[in-house]
């Protein structure tokens, strides 16, 4: 054949490029501007868009990672990275204090004690200074890295290290960071908390290639160098482990890929690995058996269109019960999981087992509870700065934020009809005395709940106190009470400490405890037969024995019969013996405040009792003990003045107005 000179010229011809599975395809030309980028290629004399001053450090990085055949090696060690780039200023800015202090909880260190921070010098970092650095950044990065195969790494902390060398030299910078091993689950991994800023003070910018590739690159090179190159015989172990689970996996990954649209033909090995096919077509007969794959035809398979995310959250729900197995070091038999997408129509009482990250990258906190009825009880309350003040052990109440009012609510629009929108504490008490309303019920307790409601919504500015013992209540009360509840809301849910105490302590206790409010306040609780339920009921009848033995109580014809007033009495015996102790331990004598006492001092402590949290107030010579306020947190070791009201203290701090 003779040879023709246009032979020689190479003419390739571009198909159109189409989307194949669940990824959006992209224009060929964009994808090979985007390379040249990448590679910190320049038009003319100009900087590219895709330069590294623009886009931020390690991008010429990612691009040399992401064309390397060693680190994208069908046989190198898999390492799951996931990064995030975190605000700290701003509405909805996050400071790193909280998630740290999460990261370090109990059980997440190798030896299930609490978790030590590292860096890349030392072990045993001081949390506060680093925090501290860390006050003024713009933002920082959160880090999770998990090797596949952690558990066989000598030692994981060195490989943290050695990863974060490789960074600080892709970035071209020194980097400020913290890291903190977790041992708690299957998988051990790394939670790496790293400065927004660079060696010079600067803001830190990583581009976007190196947040999506680069980090998880490195560390699968690493990991690769360490435990070396993966066998054939490991990666179908790990392939075939992946048919049955009931998670989106790498093979629904694969899948997915392959699909056109949501048809998938396996009639034909494409990919030249039997075993691969052979664990794809056994993974979609366990899909198949889950109602997530049809198959059509010999060959030919339909994915369900929500596969992955179906898939997904599966694998949430089974990772949410295995952290309440380890919370409750028990099988949880019967127990709810509460995300928002369930509809809670009654309130959740119980003991806090343990609180978390719902999200370890991000601030959602959950709860287990282990609940009166009898159940455990996962919940999910969002980024909810107030849950690092709950302690573990406390009782918990998480009540619906729906549109209805409190009853205590629909007790005080009751009383107030009748008095002018007036509503006097010493009146409705003895309006309860004469049996005129909840006959049964403590008058006490009944007013003291009331008076701590209007207590908040005064300063949810809602109702108006006049003088101390009167307070003005508006006409649309309910409607304003009701959106004020659902203003607090978290996850749907309003948080609440019944008691900082265990149950244990409650028993034997000298004050007011929670079972006493129970006993006498004539609330029914939904005890479960089983679990925490039980466990309530047995508390309750040894209070009530202990009760009998103070003389509080006494059984008549199968009832018992409480003294009246026993919950105000039990709390002067707890303030009595407390500031007797208090006076022997500052010298100080203890003055004894009553109703419309002025109160002036220096704020010293809170004092969290059987009958509540108080506050001590100390002058020259004498303390006082009153009711403590959050407000006066602002003023510790500060002067402040302030009046007792019922069960609070209103006034004033050298820090702000209450």
């Amino acid at each position: 054949m003779a040879h023709r000179p246009d032979d020689d010229r190479f003419r390739p011809k571009l198909g159109r490029p189409r989307a194949r599975g669940v990824r959006t395809g992209k224009l060929l030309t964009h994808r090979v501007r985007h390379a040249l980028n990448l590679a910190g290629h320049r038009r003319g004399s100009g900087a590219s868009r895709g330069d590294a001053t623009s886009r931020g450090r390690g991008s010429g990085a990612a691009y040399r990672l992401m064309s390397s055949s060693a680190a994208r090696h069908r046989l190198a060690r898999r390492v799951v990275v996931k990064a995030r780039v975190v605000h700290q200023h701003g509405p909805s800015g996050r400071s790193p204090k909280a998630h740290l202090i999460y990261l370090q909880r109990d059980g997440a260190g190798q030896d299930h004690g609490e978790g030590e921070l590292y860096n890349a010098r030392e072990t045993g970092v001081d949390r506060d200074a680093f925090l501290e650095r860390c006050e003024d950044d713009r933002h920082h990065f959160r880090l999770i890295v998990s090797p596949e195969d952690g558990d066989k790494l000598e030692d994981l902390q060195a490989y943290t290290r050695d990863l974060m060398r490789q960074v600080e030299q892709d970035l071209g910078t020194r980097l400020d960071w913290v890291a903190i091993d977790h041992h708690n689950t299957g998988h051990p991994h790394s939670h790496i908390l790293l400065r927004g800023v660079d060696e010079d003070g600067k803001t830190l910018l990583i581009a976007r290639d190196y947040m999506a590739h680069g980090f998880r690159l490195r560390a699968a090179e690493l990991a690769t160098l360490e435990l070396g190159q993966q066998t054939e015989l490991e990666i179908q172990t790990k392939l075939q482990n992946e048919v049955d689970q009931e998670r989106f996996t790498r093979l629904d990954r694969a899948l997915l890929e392959q699909a056109d649209g949501q048809m998938l033909d396996l009639d034909h090995d494409r990919n030249g690995q039997p075993f691969m096919r052979q664990a794809m077509i056994g993974r979609l007969r366990k899909l198949e058996r889950m109602g997530l794959a049809t198959e059509e035809q010999s060959g030919q398979w339909r994915l369900d269109d929500n596969l992955a995310s179906t898939l997904t959250r599966m694998g949430e729900r089974d990772d949410i019960i295995k952290t309440m197995h380890r919370a409750l070091h028990r099988d949880t038999g019967s127990y709810r999981i509460h995300d928002g997408s369930d509809r809670t129509t009654g309130p959740i009482i119980g003991r806090l087992v343990a609180k978390g990250l719902a999200d370890d990258l991000g601030d959602r906190t959950y709860l287990i509870v282990d609940g009166v009825d009898g159940q455990a009880h996962y919940v999910d309350v969002g980024a909810d700065r107030a849950m690092e003040e709950l302690r573990t052990n406390s009782i918990i109440a998480l009540r619906p934020a729906g549109h209805e009012p409190r009853p205590a609510d629909r007790n005080i629009e009751r009383f107030v009809a009748s008095h002018d929108r007036i509503y006097e504490p010493t009146r409705h008490r003895e309006q309860l005395a004469r049996g005129a309303d909840a006959p049964g019920r403590d008058p006490v307790a009944v007013v003291e709940t009331h008076v701590r409601r209007l207590e908040a919504l005064r300063r949810a500015k809602i109702v108006t106190r006049l003088d101390a013992d009167r307070w003005q209540i508006p006409e649309a009360f309910l409607d304003r009470a009701a959106a004020h509840e659902a203003s607090r809301a978290k996850g749907g849910l309003v948080v609440s400490t019944e008691s900082a105490w265990s149950l244990d302590r409650q028993v034997h206790a000298v004050g007011a405890t929670w079972l006493d409010r129970q006993l006498v306040g004539g609330a029914t609780l939904p005890l479960g037969k089983t679990g925490f339920g039980r466990t309530v009921e047995d508390a309750l009848g040894k209070r009530t024995d202990y009760l009998i033995q103070q003389g509080l109580a006494e059984r008549r014809n199968n009832r018992v019969i409480f003294a009246r007033n026993m919950l105000a009495t039990l709390r002067e015996r707890e303030l009595a013996q407390q500031a007797s102790a208090l006076e022997a331990e500052t010298g100080l004598k203890h003055h004894r405040s009553g109703e419309g006492d002025r109160i002036e001092g220096v704020y010293r402590r809170p004092l969290q009792l059987a009958s509540g949290r108080f506050a001590m107030i100390a002058g020259e010579r004498e303390f006082a003990l009153v009711p403590w306020r959050p407000i006066l947190e602002r003023s510790r070791d500060q002067q402040v003045t302030g009046i007792v009201r019922g069960t609070t203290i209103s006034g004033s701090s050298a820090a702000s107005a209450a």
